[in-house]
C-alpha cells in the first residue's frame, strides 16, 4: 500500500482554530468549566477571559472554537463549525 502526503496551505486562522482547541481543552481541564458568573480575582474567570480574548483576535467565537473542524480541499484548509 503506498501512501501519498500533500501539503497544503493553512490560513493562520485555521493555526489559531487547532491551537485554542488545544487551549480549550487545557483550561477546562486545570480550571474547569466557566463560571456562571464572571468575578474578578477569580482564577477559573481570569483563565476563561485570557481564552476568550486570545479567540477575539482571530475574530473566533469563544463558544465554538473548541468545535471547529478543518477541511481541506486538496489546495488549501479551512475552518467550519
Amino acid at each position: 500500500m503506498t501512501v501519498s502526503t500533500k501539503i497544503v496551505p493553512v490560513p493562520p486562522e485555521v493555526m489559531a482554530a487547532l491551537a485554542l482547541e488545544g487551549l480549550y481543552t487545557a483550561v477546562t481541564d486545570e480550571y474547569g468549566e466557566r463560571c456562571s458568573e464572571h468575578e474578578d480575582r477569580c482564577p477559573v474567570c481570569e483563565a476563561w477571559k485570557v481564552f476568550d480574548s486570545m479567540c477575539g483576535l482571530f475574530e473566533l467565537d469563544p463558544a465554538e472554537a473548541h468545535s471547529a473542524v478543518i477541511l481541506s480541499d486538496g489546495t488549501t484548509a479551512s475552518v467550519i463549525y
